[in-house]
């Protein structure tokens, strides 16, 4: 049986990549427990990618595991859990997360592109939420996300409408960074993430915590926790190594010969 995904490391990178085109990267139970696990990240680690084999990102959950279900409910809450695992991975990986995708994301895939740092489309890439399809609500965190990252409005009408976004819309309204052809999102998915794996790790933590905590608080609240986070930054190893190399015009080096990240970082 062909592995639903594969890991692979290359230094402080980690890259996970979907790897059963035959069904369209679609996730079931075991596909979705399996994935989980690969994208632990453990300290080694300094940056994430997600990309995929054959024409499609993921089309969603199996389908024809629900409509085999002799309880669709009990099924769909152990498929909604198990892939929220995968969910929780990439947001709290606690490192930069590069993800390439080519031709549909629908579901759960599209909800997956959401955990993106960075997400990088090719020209053929189309996503729909799809939940609304076939009478059901969202999963994998799709109605926290996409209002966040495209706002209420064009959310309710995404999501409401069922309608396809492509690539192109995409970038236009925030969901995607970058566009490229096809058979260059591997290529600049690993030449991001491999540029991210050696840097600031603990900086780059700092950012994503700030980012993703400014949303629930005050501007002033929010200056307050920003002079903190920089204060403990300028004075973690990371912090003096980028000043001394910045001082020294060379470049840093921000990890030991083993890819050990200093433990040091800006505060919670």
């Amino acid at each position: 049986m062909t592995e639903a995904a594969t890991a692979a490391r290359t230094g402080r990178l980690l890259e996970v990549r979907l790897s059963a085109p035959e069904r369209g990267n679609s996730i079931d139970l075991e596909s979705a427990a399996g994935l989980a696990k690969l994208l632990a990240v453990g300290p080694e680690i300094g940056a994430l990618t997600l990309t995929h084999d054959g024409p499609n990102f993921c089309v969603g959950g199996d389908g024809r595991g629900f409509a085999a279900a002799a309880d669709p409910a009990a099924y769909l809450l152990d498929l909604a859990n198990a892939a929220h695992e995968c969910v929780r991975a990439l947001s709290t990986a606690g490192v930069p997360v590069v993800i390439g995708a080519r031709g549909w994301a629908a579901g759960a895939g599209m909800a997956l592109l959401l955990t993106a740092d960075i997400l990088v489309l090719g020209e053929s890439a189309k996503m729909r939420v799809a939940y609304p399809g076939i009478g059901i609500t969202p999963d994998c965190g799709m109605t926290w996300h996409l209002p966040r990252v495209v706002g209420q409005a064009r959310a309710r009408d995404i999501l409401l409408t069922n309608r396809a976004v492509d690539a192109h819309e995409a970038l236009a309204i925030g969901i995607a960074a970058r566009v490229v052809p096809d058979d260059e999102v591997d290529a600049t998915v690993a030449e991001i993430a491999a540029g991210l794996a050696d840097g600031p790790t603990q900086a780059y933590r700092g950012i994503r915590r700030l980012l993703d905590d400014g949303l629930d608080r005050t501007l002033d609240s929010h200056l307050d926790f920003e002079a903190r986070s920089i204060a403990a930054a300028g004075a973690s190893p990371e912090g003096s190594e980028g000043i001394r190399a910045f001082l020294e015009k060379r470049p840093a080096r921000y990890h030991d010969s083993r890819g050990a990240t200093p433990p040091d970082g800006p505060p919670n």
